[in-house]
C-alpha cells in the first residue's frame, strides 16, 4: 500500500486510499477539491508538497525548467486560480526548479497538435474541472473551465444512491459504458456524465 508519514501518522495515498475507504465505509481526505487546493483540508499543502517532491525528485541541474498545468477560471463558479498558481510556483521553485505555469487546455494543444501548427481545441477532463481552450498557431485565444469534473459526478451519484463518495468513485472508475448502463448504479453515473 503506498503511503507517506506526516506528523507521525501513516497516510495512504492513491488508489489504495479509495479502496481502504470503501472497505471501512469512510470518505477519503482530499488535498485538492474542485480542481484547486482544498481550503477545508488543513494538511493539503504539506501533502501536495510531499506528493510533488516524490514525483519530481531533485532537479538534474540547478534551475531546471519545470512546467505544470493550472486550470482556467471557471464559468460556473467563482474560483480564483491566482492563489493556486502561486502555491504551486512556490512549491516547485523551492525544490530548485524554475517553475512555469501553463493553462491545462493549452498544454493539451502543445502535446497533441504539432501536426496542425498547434492550432485547434484542447480539452482536459479532470477530477475537479473540465478545461477547454482554443489556440491559433500556439497562441491561446480563449480558455475557460467548468467546475463539473469527476468529483461533481461522484458527489451527485453518491447523493442519489445514498452511499459514500468513495464508493461512487469506485463504481464510476471500474469501467462503465455510459451509452449502455447495466445497473441502477451505472445508470446514475451515465446520467451525471
Amino acid at each position: 500500500v503506498p503511503y507517506i508519514v506526516h506528523n507521525g501518522k501513516l497516510v495512504v495515498i492513491g488508489e489504495a486510499a479509495f479502496e481502504l475507504a470503501n472497505v471501512f465505509g469512510r470518505e477519503t481526505r482530499r488535498p485538492m477539491m474542485g480542481g484547486l487546493i482544498s481550503p477545508q483540508e488543513q494538511d493539503a499543502l504539506p501533502m501536495m508538497k510531499m506528493i510533488i517532491s516524490k514525483l519530481l525528485g531533485e532537479p538534474q541541474v540547478p534551475g531546471e525548467h519545470c512546467y505544470f498545468c493550472i486550470p482556467a477560471p471557471s464559468l460556473d463558479v467563482d474560483n480564483n486560480i491566482v492563489y493556486h498558481q502561486g502555491l504551486f510556483e512556490t512549491m516547485v521553485s523551492n525544490m530548485g526548479y524554475t517553475a512555469h505555469a501553463t493553462n491545462e487546455a493549452h498544454a493539451v494543444v502543445f502535446s497533441e497538435l504539432a501536426d496542425c501548427d498547434f492550432t485547434g481545441i484542447g480539452l482536459s477532463f479532470g477530477g475537479g474541472m473540465a478545461n477547454a481552450g482554443i489556440a491559433y498557431k500556439s497562441i491561446p485565444c480563449l480558455s475557460f473551465s467548468v467546475a463539473r469534473g469527476g468529483d461533481w459526478i461522484d458527489k451527485n451519484v453518491a447523493n442519489v444512491l445514498g452511499c459514500p463518495r468513495s464508493k461512487a468513485a469506485a463504481i464510476k472508475e471500474r469501467g462503465i459504458d455510459i451509452r449502455d448502463p447495466k445497473s441502477r448504479e451505472e445508470e446514475a453515473v451515465a446520467i451525471y456524465y
